[in-house]
C-alpha cells in the first residue's frame, strides 16, 4: 500500500542540518580506554590434526604490514612481489565479513607448517593482475572467495573479478594459453538460498581454465545456509592438499606447537599508549551524538545511532558500510577468565611480543582482562577442532579424555552442541561442572581462539545530508535458548544497545535480558564512544534520473533511508531527481515499522517522485510480504526496468531469493517472454550493477553472535 498516514514532518534540510550534529575521562581507566581503542582485526591461528600451527614467518600482503620487503618501483604486481620475497605459494581472499579471510589464513599457515611452503596471504584488492600470465609453474595460487548478495563478488574482490572474467582477454597473450603455467586451487563460500549460489568462484574458475590455468583438486563450495562451514572446509582442504602435495612433490612433515608470541607478566603498571595497531586512516574513535529506539515491542529493541565525525578522520559516501569494533560483555569475559584459570590474574600487566620480531597484533603492555575483553572472539560458537587443540594442553586426565573424544567424534560433538548456542567457556562449564577450569597458557589461547572482528552495518544516513554525522540501524539480537534459562546475546548489537542507553536513548527497553559492558572513560557529561571504520561499497544510488526500485525488509531498509534522504535534499536544493519506489516489509505497523515518522516528510518533499508500499506480515490473519506488493505493482516495475531503471534489494537470504523469483515472473508475464529470457534480463542488469542484492550477513556480522 502507498503510504498515506499522518506522520511528523521530516526535518528541514537547512544549512545546520547539512553541517551535521556535534556532541568522552579518567586515569585509572585510561589503560582500558587505550585498549578499547586498539581493538584490532588480526590473524587467527590455524588448528589442524590436533596440533596448533603458529603464525611463524608467514608473510602477509601489504595491508598487514608484515612483509618488510618492498616490491620496488611502486609495483603492485603479485608475481613480482612473490619473486622478490621468495614466496612459492600465495593464498588470495575475497571476503566481505571475514569468513573467507579466516579460511585463507588457515590455509596459508597449514601450507607453511605442514608442507614447508613459503606462503603469503593476499587481499585481492591489494594487487594488479596483468602479471599473472607470468605466474611460474613451480608456484601455487589458492583462491578463497565469497559470493554475497545474489552471486556478486565481495567489495575487495570486485576489481579482480571484473578483470579475470572480462570476455576480452585481459592479458597480452593468446586467449587460450595466457594462464597455462598457473596451477591453482579454489574454494568458494556462498549461500544456497540464492539462485546464483557460489557464482563468483564458479565464474572465476571457468574464466581461468578457459585461459589454460590448471586446477589442482576439485573446486570447493561451502554453503553458509547449512551452518556447518567448519566441517565442509576441513573435508575440502584435506582433499585439496592431497592433490597439491602429489602434484608439487611436497613432503608432509610433523607439526609441533610453536607459539607465535611470548607472554610475560611484568611489574609495570604502565600500559601501551598505542591507540591502535591499525593505520590512523582505518579505525577512528567516534563519539555517539544521538540514539533512540525504533521499536515499540517490549520484547525487541532496534537502535538508531548517530556518530559525530567532526574530530575524526572518517568520511563516507551514501551506501557505504560501517565496521563496528565491539567488546565482549562482562558476563562472558568473567566466564572465559574463570574457565582458563585467569580470573585472579585478570588485572596483572603482561607483555605480548611476537616470536618472529614482527609488529605485535595486540598492543602491549596490556592485561589478561583486556586481551579477553577486546581481542578474542570468546562468544563465537565452540569449535570441534579447538577442543582437540585444548586437549593437548590440559593436565587433568578426565578433561583430556573428554575433549579428545569430542574433538574426534563429529556426531558426538554435534549431539552435545547443536541448537544450544554454547561458546567455548560455556561449553567447558557444561562439560565439567565440578571442575570447570582448564589452565591453558595464554599463548595457546591467543593462537587458537579467533580474533574479535568488526561487524558491518549498512549506513542509514546520506553523506550529502548528514555531512558531520553518520547513522546506523541495528536490531538487538537477544533470543531465549530453548529448554534452558539462558539467552543468546549478540555481541555487537548488545554493545550498541549498552552505549545507546548510556547516552540516554529514548524509546529503548531496559529489561532483565540486558548484558552489561565495561566502558572506560565515561564520567558525568561525557559521551560514549565507538571504534569504527568505514568500508567502501558498490551499493550506490544511481546518479542519473532513472527510476529506482528499492526492496527491503526489517533493517534492510537502512540504506534506502539514506537514498531517499539524499534525493529529498537534492530536490530541496532545486536539482532534478528520478522516481523512487520503496517496497518495505515488517511485522506490524505499530511495533516495528522503522522510521515511520520520516517517510511522510520525504513524500511531502519529493511529491510524486516518491512512493512507498508497506507489507505487514503479522498484522492480519493473512500474511503479506513484499513479493505480494511487487506483483500488485507489476506494471510500475516493468516500466522502470524497461527504461533502464535500477533495482536494489536488501534483507535476508530467503526474501532476496523470493524477490528475484517474483521479478522474473513479472518480466515474463508483462513482456510475454519466457522465464529463461526474464532471468537473462535480470542477469544483464546484475552485470551492469543495475540489480544489486545485499544479504542479511552483511547487515549484521560475520559470526553467530551479532
Amino acid at each position: 500500500m502507498e503510504i498515506n498516514r499522518s506522520s511528523p514532518k521530516m526535518p528541514d534540510f537547512g544549512p545546520e542540518s547539512l553541517a551535521g550534529a556535534s556532541m568522552e575521562e579518567q586515569n585509572t581507566e585510561s589503560m582500558s580506554a587505550l585498549i578499547l581503542a586498539a581493538v584490532a582485526v588480526s590473524t587467527a591461528a590455524y588448528l589442524w590434526g590436533g596440533k596448533l600451527l603458529s603464525l611463524g614467518s608467514l608473510k602477509l600482503g601489504s595491508r598487514f604490514l608484515n612483509d618488510s620487503k618492498s616490491t620496488g618501483g611502486g609495483s603492485n604486481c603479485i608475481v613480482r612481489h612473490m619473486e622478490e620475497n621468495d614466496r612459492n605459494c600465495v593464498v588470495f581472499f575475497g571476503s566481505q565479513t571475514g569468513n573467507s579471510q579466516d579460511m585463507a589464513e588457515k590455509l596459508a599457515r597449514e601450507g607453511q607448517a605442514r608442507f614447508g611452503l613459503d606462503t603469503m596471504l593476499a587481499d585481492l584488492d591489494e594487487y594488479d593482475y596483468e602479471g599473472l600470465s607470468d605466474f611460474p609453474a613451480d608456484k601455487l595460487a589458492i583462491f578463497v572467495m565469497s559470493s554475497y548478495g545474489d552471486g556478486e563478488p565481495t567489495d575487495n574482490a570486485q576489481r579482480f573479478y571484473d578483470f579475470i572474467t572480462d570476455e576480452n582477454c585481459p592479458f597480452d597473450a593468446d586467449q587460450n594459453t595466457a594462464l597455462e603455467k598457473m596451477r591453482y586451487a579454489a574454494l568458494g563460500l556462498g549461500n544456497s538460498n540464492y539462485a546464483h549460489y557460489n557464482a563468483v568462484i564458479r565464474n572465476v574458475n571457468k574464466a581461468m581454465q578457459a585461459m589454460g590455468a590448471q586446477p589442482l583438486g576439485p573446486t570447493g563450495e561451502i554453503d553458509d545456509s547449512l551452518g556447518d562451514m567448519e566441517e565442509e572446509f576441513l573435508a575440502w582442504k584435506e582433499e585439496m592438499w592431497a592433490v597439491v602435495s602429489q602434484a608439487m612433490h611436497l613432503e608432509e612433515r610433523e607439526v609441533v606447537f610453536e607459539p607465535s608470541c611470548k607472554v610475560s607478566e611484568t611489574a609495570s603498571t604502565q600500559l601501551s599508549s598505542e591507540a591502535s595497531p591499525h593505520s590512523a586512516s582505518e579505525v577512528s574513535i567516534a563519539p555517539l551524538s544521538k540514539t533512540y529506539g525504533l521499536f515499540t515491542n517490549s520484547q525487541r529493541d532496534c537502535v538508531h545511532i548517530e556518530l559525530d565525525l567532526k574530530n575524526t578522520n572518517l568520511s563516507y559516501e551514501t551506501g557505504d558500510h560501517l565496521g563496528v569494533y565491539p567488546s565482549n560483555p562482562d558476563i562472558e569475559v568473567d566466564r572465559f577468565l574463570r574457565a582458563f584459570g585467569l580470573q585472579e590474574k585478570r588485572d596483572i600487566v603482561i607483555d605480548i611480543q611476537p616470536t618472529d620480531g614482527s609488529k605485535p597484533t595486540v598492543p602491549s603492555p596490556t592485561t589478561y582482562d583486556a586481551v579477553v575483553r577486546h581481542h578474542l572472539e570468546i562468544c563465537g560458537p565452540v569449535s570441534r577442532q579447538l577442543l582437540s587443540i585444548l586437549a593437548g594442553f590440559v593436565t587433568d586426565e578426565r578433561h583430556k579424555v573428554t575433549l579428545t573424544s569430542l574433538g574426534r567424534d563429529k556426531d558426538a560433538f554435534f549431539e552435545a552442541t547443536t541448537h544450544r548456542y554454547y561458546n567455548l567457556a560455556g561449553f567447558i562449564e557444561e562439560l565439567f561442572p565440578e571442575n570447570p577450569v582448564l589452565p591453558i597458557p595464554l599463548e595457546v589461547l591467543l593462537d587458537s581462539v579467533p580474533k574479535l572482528r568488526p561487524r558491518y552495518y549498512s549506513i542509514s544516513s546520506s553523506s550529502l545530508v548528514q555531512r558531520g554525522t553518520l547513522a546506523i540501524t541495528a536490531v538487538v539480537e537477544c533470543y531465549p535458548i530453548p529448554n534452558t534459562a539462558r539467552f543468546f546475546h549478540g555481541v555487537a548489537t548488545n554493545y550498541l544497545l549498552d552505549l545507546a542507553l548510556r547516552l540516554g536513548g529514548v524509546g529503548l527497553e531496559t529489561t532483565t535480558r540486558r548484558v552489561s559492558y565495561s566502558t572506560p572513560g565515561l564520567g558525568p557529561g561525557s559521551s560514549p564512544t565507538l571504534p569504527v571504520a568505514v568500508r567502501k561499497s558498490n551499493f550506490r544510488l544511481a546518479n542519473d534520473l532513472s527510476h529506482v526500485i528499492m526492496i527491503g525488509c526489517g533493517t534492510g531498509v537502512a540504506p534506502f533511508r539514506a537514498f531517499v534522504q539524499e534525493r529529498a535534499a537534492m530536490m530541496q536544493a532545486g536539482q532534478a531527481v528520478g522516481n523512487m519506489t520503496l517496497f518495505y516489509g515488517c511485522r506490524k505497523e505499530a511495533e516495528d515499522f522503522l522510521y515511520r515518522g520520516e517517510w511522510k516528510g520525504y513524500q511531502e518533499i519529493l511529491g510524486d517522485k516518491f512512493k512507498m508500499h508497506v507489507a505487514f506480515s503479522r498484522q492480519t490473519e493473512k500474511k503479506v510480504y513484499v513479493q505480494d506488493l511487487l506483483e500488485q505493482e507489476a506494471q510500475t516495475i516493468y516500466q522502470a526496468l524497461r527504461n533502464n531503471g535500477h533495482v536494489y534489494v536488501c534483507g535476508d537470504a530467503t526474501m532476496g531469493r523470493g524477490v528475484s523469483k517474483t521479478l522474473c515472473n513479472i518480466l515474463s508475464i508483462t513482456s510475454h517472454m519466457s522465464l529463461a529470457d526474464s532471468e537473462a534480463w535480470l542477469e544483464d542488469m546484475r552485470s551492469s550493477h543495475k540489480y544489486q542484492v545485499f544479504t542479511s550477513n552483511l547487515l549484521h556480522c560475520r559470526h553467530t553472535p551479532f
